[in-house]
């Protein structure tokens, strides 16, 4: 399974920094998107073994991301926005300071952005992932994201509290139908 989640985010990686456009445009909208950050969460308190007491900027993952970030820089490609899809932190929901972690995760992504790429941070969008606290700073309400009438997309996001990721089948079957019912409402809405 884990393999299976880095071949696509992989493959993620590689299709966001290919250029999409419409026939009508003359200059295309290209939007980077990612998955599982996975911060080491930089609280020494916890004093848990899987937490590292590194600097949120000299982790591993905060390395590997800037080297991506770079590529897509020295390649020449100009993001317009970003989004993200969970996973800001390497804990669960349930442990230690659930807002913490996600909230720097994402603080700390956007400032990469904005540094190496130059995206607004207006112009990014973070769900949330079975990782992540629903209320955490930075996470995106589920449903469509904001927008004017000159925007060139739109982003619908289904946060992991509304659609939550589950390995036992038919655990959360009515929550998915309510989800689905919810989704299928709101797209009518705007056709």
């Amino acid at each position: 399974m884990k393999r299976m989640i880095s071949l696509l985010t992989i493959l993620a990686l590689l299709l966001s920094c290919i250029p999409f456009c419409a026939a009508a445009q003359e200059d295309p909208v290209v939007i980077l998107f990612a998955s599982d950050y996975q911060n080491y969460c930089y609280q020494p308190s916890y004093n848990r073994f899987y937490y590292d007491d590194t600097p949120m900027e000299d982790q591993p993952r905060t390395k590997e991301l800037q080297a991506i970030l770079d590529s897509v820089n020295e390649a020449g490609v100009e993001p317009d926005a970003a989004l993200f899809v969970g996973d800001y932190t390497d804990h669960f929901q349930s442990d230690g300071d659930e807002d913490y972690c996600s909230g720097d995760g994402i603080r700390q992504i956007k400032s990469m952005l904005s540094e190496t790429l130059g995206i607004d941070p207006s112009n990014t969008t973070f769900s949330q992932g079975n990782h992540d606290y629903e209320l955490a700073e930075g996470i995106a309400d589920s449903g469509w994201q904001p927008y004017d009438d000159s925007s060139e997309y739109l982003v619908y996001v289904i946060n992991e509290a509304q659609f939550p990721y589950s390995q036992r089948s038919g655990s959360y079957k009515s929550l998915v139908a309510t989800t689905a019912q919810k989704v299928g409402e709101d797209f009518d809405a705007i056709a």
